[in-house]
């Protein structure tokens, strides 16, 4: 029992001890947390209810303002205490994936990589492309990324959804240190696509031949 989110599932993954590879790890599980959750009915759900609720913005706009008005943030070492109690080994992030916190009712909480999570899901539930956005913001230690947001790629337009810091939908941290973005590739809709242009080019190939 956690006392705030309540009865929780706890799964813990070893990851790296810091750097880029820690970085990484973690990145991969939010892809497969967004990825699974993108076809879950809650997330569809939350798709419409944004669409409902801001009725002619864009996907990326109904989204920001819909995840932004859904979780508070909280920062992980807060989320994570009640838990740390159990292991000996530190916490180095705490993830709720986005069916959960979509559960959490009235209001959900988590941090940038929860907020990223759920954007990314909402996204990929509508067929847009999309990559998580790691930036090294903490001028004490400019080598290490510190912040993560998702950046959106509809008909090849990058669009920056920072819903955990950003000050409008747009929003982009500045960070003269390191910027990264890693792909939130679904496999499933990458393969649709490769399907769908073989077939197109053996069209065309008959077309060409005939």
């Amino acid at each position: 029992m956690h006392p705030v989110l309540g009865a929780v599932n706890v799964r813990t993954d070893i990851v790296p001890d810091g750097g880029d590879e820690q970085t990484a790890a973690v990145i991969r599980l939010m892809t497969d947390y967004a990825v699974q959750d993108s076809r879950s009915a809650a997330v569809q759900d939350a798709v419409r209810e944004a669409q409902i609720a801001y009725p002619g913005l864009s996907p990326e706009e109904q989204i920001f303002y819909y995840v932004r008005g859904r979780v508070r943030f909280v920062e992980d070492e807060v989320t994570a205490l009640p838990i740390q109690t159990w292991y000996q080994e530190p916490i180095v992030e705490a993830l709720i994936r986005p069916v959960d916190l979509l559960a959490q009712r009235p209001v959900a909480q988590g941090d940038c990589d929860d907020f990223s999570m759920l954007v990314a899901a909402m996204l990929l539930a509508q067929g847009i492309p999309c990559s998580y956005v790691t930036v090294a913001a903490d001028p004490r230690d400019p080598r290490q990324f510190s912040h993560v947001y998702v950046a959106s790629y509809r008909g090849g337009k990058r669009f920056p959804i920072d819903a955990s810091h950003g000050e409008y939908p747009g929003w982009e941290a500045e960070s003269p240190y390191r910027r990264t973005e890693w792909p939130v590739a679904d496999e499933e809709m990458v393969r649709n696509r490769a399907l769908a242009l073989a077939i197109a080019l053996a069209a065309g190939v008959y077309i060409l031949c005939r």
